[in-house]
This record gives C-alpha cells, sequence and structure tokens, in this order.
C-alpha cells in the first residue's frame, strides 16, 4: 500500500514527539510491506521558496518543502502561502492509496480538501489543541491560560506577543519568568487585560481568529477518519464546534531499543535520579523544576537534556541549574535514550500548558521508570495518581519539592511505584491498527470505484480497469517500468530509467522555479497595485489637507477682520466712558454750586424773617426761589444717580468686552498654532509621499529586472526542451528504421491497450511540441 504521511516538520531538522512519532511509525509501516512518502516543510534559505527536494533514507522517502526561514508574519507561518498547491503536486507526483495528516501547522485547511480531491481516504491525527487555538499551548505570554473559544483573548495574547516581538530580540512568545524587566511585564500586562493601546484592534484581530478556527473545524469534519490519543482532547475538539464522531486511540512508541533495558539500581545512601527530557521552555515549567530542586542537594539529582530556546530563558535556566546543582545537557540523539532512562529513578513532566499524550511519558513507561506529571485532565489519563507515578500541581514549587522529596526519602513508596508502571502500546502494535483501518478506507473507496466502473460500457471494462491501474502509479514509477521495459527489449541508443528518472526530477525542479516565479509576479503585481492605492490615497488625503488649510486660513482673516471690529468698538466704548466721566464732573460742580447757593438763601431767609412786615414781600420771592433751587438739586440728584448706573454698567461692558477680547486673542493663537501644525504635517506628508514614490519606483525598476531574468531563464529552459524534442524526433526516425527491420519490435514490446495509449501519447506530444515551437 502506498501511504504519504504529512506533517509540520520532520527528523532531524526537528525531533519533538510528533516528527519522532512519524518517523517511528514510517519505519514500522516500511517494515509491514508498505511504501511510505513523507512530506514536511524545512526552512531553506537556500532553495526557492516551496521547491521540493526528494531524499530516501530508511526505507521511506522523505519531501522536503522549502519554507522561508525569515517569514514574521504569524498567519503565514500557521498557513503558509502555496502550500495547499505544493502538497496537490505531491500527491499527483506519489499518487498516494493513503494520505494521513499527522499535523496541519504550516498548511492551509484547504490542503485537507485538496487530498481529499485525490480520490483516496484522508485521515487525521490531533495531537495537540491546535485546531481549536492560533496557539497549541493554550497559553498567553505570562503563562496564564486562554480559554478555547475566547477569541478576544486569544487577539489580546497575539498582540501582546507583537509587544514581545518589538521589544526583544528574540523569544519563544513568553515573558521569561524572573527576567523579564517591569516596563516590559507592565506593557504585555496592559494589552493583556483590555487591549491596551490596541485596544481598537482587537475585534477585527478576534473575528479572524474565529474565522481561521471555523475553517479549520470544517475541513476537519470532512476528512475520512478522525482520531485524537486521549479523550480529553476528542472533547475539547467537539464543544470548539467540531460536528463529527472522533475515535480516541493512543499513538504507540518505538521500544526495540528500551524494552529490555538493565536498569542500575539506586544504592543506598544515593541520591533520587531523576530525569527531564524536552524542550528549555517557558511553557515546559524547566524553571518550576529548578526552583523545586533548591535545598534538596544531597537527596535529588537532577540530569535534563534537550533542545534551548531564548537565550535569555537558557541564562536563567542555566543561574537556577548551578544554585541546585542541577546537570543542564543539550540536545540527545535517540540512540543516547535507551542509556538516560537506564540510569535514571523516574521522569519528570513539569509543564505548565495542557500536555496531551507526551511521547516521553510513554518511553519512560516502557523503561519501567514512575513518572512525575503535572495534573492537568489529558495527563490524568496516562498517569494514575499513586500508582505509577504522581499528579502534581502545576507550577506550584512547593507541591514539586513535597512529591520529590517523599520520592527520595521513602524507597518503598518509589519500588512501589515503579511496580505498577504497565508497557504501553508498540509502534508494531500501532502499525497494524492503522493498518487496518487504512485497508479498510481504501476497500470502501475501491468500491465506490467499482460501481463507477461498472457503469463503462462493457467492451471497455479491461480498458478502463488497466488504465485505473496505471493511473493509480507514481509518476517514478510509471517512468522506471517504461525505461526497463525497454531496456529488456535491447533497443538501442535509450535512455536507462535513472536517466528518465534524473530528466523527470530535473523537470520538476524547473516547474517548481516557474510557478514561484508566477507567484512572486502575483505578489508584485498586487504589491504595485497597493503602492499605487496607497499614492492615491495619500494625494487625497494631500487635497484633503489643502483644503482644510485655505478653511483655516480664510477662517484666521475672518476672525481677524472680527478681531478689529471690536478693537474698534472698544475704541468707542472708551471714548463714550470718557464723555460720561466729563459730564459726570460737571454736574458734581453744579451741586456743589447749588450746596451754597441753598446755605445763603437760608441766611437771607432768617434775616428776612427778623425784618418789618414790609419786606414780606420779598421773603416770599426768595422762598419761591429756593423751592425752585431745591427742585433743582433733586433733579440733578436723579441725573446723577442715572449717570452713576450708566457709568457702572458702562464698565461692566468694558470689562466683559476685554475678557472677550482676551479670549478672542487666545483662540485666535490656538488657531495660528493650528495652522502651523497642519502645515508642518503637510511638509511631513508631502516628504513621505515622495519617500514612497521613489521606493514604488525602485520596486517597479527591481520588479523589471527580475522579469528579464525570468525571461533569460526560460530561453535556457525553451532551448533545452528544444534540444529534447530534437533528439525525441531522432529517437522516433531510429524506432521507425528499427519497426521497418525487425518487424515491429513495438508491436511486440506492448499489448493492445498499451498500444493505443503510446498512439495517443506520439499524437498528444506532437501537440505539445506544436505549442511550444508556436510559443517561442
Amino acid at each position: 500500500m502506498r501511504i504519504s504521511l504529512v506533517l509540520h516538520a520532520f527528523t532531524p531538522v526537528s525531533r519533538t514527539g510528533v516528527e519522532v512519532y512519524t518517523e517511528s511509525l514510517a519505519r514500522a509501516l516500511v517494515a509491514r510491506g508498505h511504501q511510505v512518502e513523507i512530506l514536511a516543510p524545512r526552512p531553506d534559505k537556500e532553495r526557492p521558496y516551496l521547491t521540493q527536494e526528494r531524499i530516501h533514507r530508511d526505507g521511506f522517502g522523505v519531501t522536503w518543502l522549502s519554507f522561508d526561514p525569515a517569514m514574521e508574519d504569524e498567519d503565514r507561518r500557521r498557513a503558509a502561502p502555496g502550500a495547499d498547491e505544493a502538497l496537490q503536486r505531491f500527491l499527483v507526483r506519489e499518487q498516494p492509496q493513503v494520505v494521513h495528516f499527522q499535523h496541519l501547522l504550516g498548511f492551509p485547511c484547504e490542503a485537507l480538501d485538496l487530498a481529499r480531491d485525490q480520490d483516496c481516504p484522508v485521515l487525521f491525527t490531533a495531537h495537540d489543541g491546535f485546531a481549536v487555538s492560533d496557539d497549541y499551548t493554550l497559553l498567553a505570554p505570562d503563562l496564564s491560560a486562554l480559554e478555547p473559544g475566547d477569541f478576544e483573548a486569544a487577539a489580546r495574547s497575539r498582540l501582546a506577543r507583537g509587544v514581545l516581538d518589538r521589544e526583544l530580540c528574540s523569544h519563544d512568545g513568553f515573558l521569561v519568568p524572573g527576567d523579564a524587566s517591569a516596563e516590559l511585564i507592565e506593557a504585555v500586562s496592559r494589552v493583556l487585560a483590555d487591549g491596551g493601546e490596541y485596544a481598537g484592534q482587537v475585534p477585527l484581530l478576534a473575528r479572524r481568529i474565529r474565522e481561521g478556527v471555523r475553517q479549520r473545524l470544517s475541513a476537519l469534519s470532512r476528512v475520512d477518519h478522525l482520531e485524537a490519543p486521549t479523550r480529553f482532547l476528542a472533547q475539547t475538539l467537539r464543544q470548539a464546534g467540531l460536528r463529527r464522531e472522533v475515535e480516541v486511540r493512543s499513538c504507540g512508541i518505538d521500544v526495540s531499543r528500551i524494552q529490555s533495558l538493565d536498569r542500575s539500581r539506586r544504592r543506598a545512601g544515593e541520591p533520587l535520579r531523576v530525569l527531564y527530557l524536552g524542550g528549555y521552555y517557558e511553557h515546559k515549567g524547566v524553571h518550576v523544576l529548578l526552583q523545586a530542586c533548591e535545598g534538596l542537594q544531597g537527596q535529588v539529582q537532577l540530569n535534563l537534556r534537550g533542545c534551548a530556546g531564548s537565550s535569555s530563558y537558557s541564562r536563567v535556566l542555566c543561574e537556577s541549574a548551578e544554585r541546585c546543582g542541577a546537570e543542564l545537557g543539550g540536545a540527545f540523539d535517540r540512540q543516547e535514550l535507551p542509556g538516560l532512562l537506564a540510569n535514571s529513578d523516574l521522569l519528570v513532566l513539569p509543564s505548565l500548558w495542557t500536555e496531551n499524550a507526551p511521547f516521553v511519558l510513554r518511553e519512560a513507561f516502557s523503561a519501567g521508570l514512575p513518572v512525575l506529571a503535572s495534573d492537568s485532565p489529558a495527563l490524568r489519563e496516562s498517569v494514575k495518581d499513586g500508582v505509577d507515578g504522581l499528579l502534581l500541581a502545576a507550577g506550584d514549587v512547593s507541591a514539586w519539592r513535597a512529591g520529590l522529596e517523599r520520592c527520595a526519602g521513602d524507597r518503598a513508596f518509589l519500588d512501589s511505584l515503579t511496580a505498577g508502571v504497565r508497557p504501553p502500546k508498540t509502534i508494531e502494535e500501532d502499525a497494524q491498527e492503522l493498518e487496518e483501518r487504512y485497508e479498510e478506507l481504501v476497500s470502501e473507496f475501491a468500491d465506490a470505484r467499482s460501481r463507477g466502473l461498472q457503469q463503462t460500457p462493457a467492451h471497455l471494462w479491461e480498458f478502463a480497469r488497466r488504465h485505473q491501474e496505471l493511473a493509480a502509479l507514481p509518476t517514478r514509477v510509471l517512468l522506471q517500468r517504461a525505461a526497463a521495459g525497454l531496456e529488456q527489449r535491447g533497443l538501442p541508443k535509450l535512455p536507462s530509467a535513472a536517466s528518465l528518472v534524473q530528466l523527470f526530477e530535473a523537470g520538476a525542479g524547473a516547474r517548481e522555479r516557474l510557478a514561484e516565479a508566477a507567484r512572486e509576479k502575483r505578489w508584485r503585481d498586487g504589491l504595485d497595485q497597493n503602492k499605487a492605492h496607497s499614492l492615491e490615497v495619500l494625494e487625497q488625503r494631500v487635497g484633503d489637507l489643502e483644503l482644510s488649510a485655505k478653511s483655516e486660513r480664510e477662517r484666521a482673516e475672518w476672525n481677524e477682520s472680527l478681531l478689529a471690529e471690536r478693537d474698534e468698538r472698544l475704541g468707542w466704548q472708551e471714548q463714550r466712558l470718557a464723555s460720561q466721566e466729563r459730564e459726570l464732573e460737571a454736574l458734581r460742580a453744579e451741586i456743589d454750586l447749588g450746596e451754597l447757593t441753598r446755605t445763603s438763601l437760608e441766611a437771607e431767609l432768617g434775616l428776612a424773617a427778623r425784618t418789618t412786615e414790609s419786606d414780606r414781600s420779598e421773603l416770599e420771592l426768595a422762598q419761591a426761589t429756593l423751592v425752585e433751587m431745591q427742585g433743582r438739586v433733586v433733579e440733578h440728584r436723579s441725573r446723577l444717580e442715572s449717570l452713576t448706573k450708566e457709568l457702572s454698567w458702562t464698565r461692566e461692558c468694558l470689562e466683559d468686552r476685554q475678557a472677550h477680547l482676551e479670549e478672542t486673542q487666545g483662540a485666535r493663537a490656538a488657531e495660528l498654532a493650528t495652522g502651523e501644525a497642519i502645515r508642518v504635517e503637510l511638509a511631513a506628508t508631502l516628504e513621505g509621499l515622495r519617500a514612497a514614490h521613489d521606493e514604488l519606483q525602485r520596486d517597479r525598476l527591481a520588479a523589471r529586472e527580475h522579469e528579464q531574468f525570468l525571461q533569460r531563464e526560460l530561453v535556457v529552459h525553451l532551448e533545452r526542451l528544444k534540444s529534447l524534442d530534437e533528439e525525441l524526433a531522432w529517437r522516433r526516425e531510429e524506432m521507425r528504421s528499427a519497426r521497418k527491420e525487425r518487424g515491429g519490435v513495438i508491436s511486440s514490446i506492448l499489448d493492445r491497450q498499451l498500444s493505443k495509449r503510446l498512439k495517443e501519447w506520439e499524437r498528444l506530444e506532437g501537440g505539445a511540441v506544436e505549442e511550444r515551437e508556436g510559443e517561442s
């Protein structure tokens, strides 16, 4: 059976659990007589993007898919553009009978549907929570838990990782415990709490993440078989919205070098030998383990082996390991694993994230080692607390120290845990189970094809059946069979099978380069369109800013005219106030004069009262004059009060207008400052526009040069194709001569149906040659 295994990475480039498991599974399937081909991405800056390179090792084929190691965009890292098309080319070339996905990271979810379009069953094994979240660890940068389905929290977590990208040279997506600065912790905490300065981006990003999860779950619902190694993960998939059954089936491990280990027993007085195997990443909780071992020198000897993450976290671990006397080693080869397990008393798994079914745990069980693991729903299905290990609170240093002290001090308890270990499923048993599942699905597809064949006319059944058999073979095998058949017939001057395969692989490389050139041209065209659109937007914004500046200038001029008018009115009010003050002074002088006259008249009236009766008429005249003068005094006093009130009102008006003048002058100053800021912004925008225009010109020149380079490459390949066509014509002439001389050798080589196919191929080949000549 031809089986294709697809995953996100592979050994020896990456050696985490899924990659090592897939390698063991491929060996086990080959041992059972199957043909296995593996497709996995690999960071490669030497080869063009999405170029495929096939190698053969350990009985199976590995096709490396070149990815850009400098790819910074998270969405492109999760689903590389064009990776689904590259997968389709791989499947068309290999023609597998079964496609089994071990992970989808790096591939768009459309890859599952493209695999199903190859008329073969598609299986998917969910090893972690990537299907329900953008981050399979389900942890935020501060190592707090993320709930599946909380897309706004996932969006804030991604934005917080953007803060780490900008502030740190290297990181693994988390704040380094005990090493991050207070300012960085505060900035990340603000973003995780409410989005901080990026709060406006959270809703849109949350919708994008929700749509991505929906598409992945929708694609998983259409595969022919879906399985998960734990009930917890299967339940998580269903709770996230997956509408289909998920088979719970544990994975096996390669125990050929582990099962029969001769483990060395710890002698009395020796410290407890504790082993950690895994990566040095924050979510693995290694810092928690080292803190728990501080103060246990002489009781616990901790040996750590694994690949390093960021330099800052590695530095923290080195300092902590030195304090507790632990041995902090590097990555280990699979051949070292038996020795590491044989010289240990137990394995530790202090993960802070929700581990699903770690393969290192099963490797420890196969060697008879008990396991101390973080308590989580999935690990409760693998470790039986108090039977074959202990489940300790994740991240709780005190709980881990107590667990280690108990195992170190109570030898009988440790022996009981060791006795409770049961051997896990082997990779051979796993391969047998999968083989039965593969055969069942292949049989269902074969029955469906048979039903379709029955609808073919009876006289074409044999031809259709033979066509299905040949069409299902990989292109490489077809070439090998054709070349081998021609060599057996002894035809002269024909290429060998190896030469044909080399020519085919060289052509595949050329096709990959041409496809990459076409993708790059589409990308550059889109980039040019985006820059042109940005230029139009900038020009429109410049026009808007110019209109706004013109409006502001007109408004400033109007304000200046209004201010001049108010200044003129203020001068008139000041002149009126001075005139009223002069009139008031005159009235006060007249009142004083009236008071003096009244006093004089009263004196004269007293003198007149002592005069004779003959002077009475003069007295009456004086009294009338006095009454008249009193009336004038009252009139002048009322006028004085009126003028005083008017003066007070005029002063209030003057104060109000003075305040309004000051306010108007402040507003004018602010408007002038705003106009100056707009002018500066306009100048900066125009400068940016000129820079963008220059960059666009440079990109266009670069694109033109690249297009000329691609044209030269195309001319080289066309020349090569011409030489191959000439060689083909020469060989065809040789075959015609041989046919005449030997009496139809080709008819003796091929059966009737294949002869028809050869003639059809010659007709199509002739049409293709004419088409290439027309293009040249």
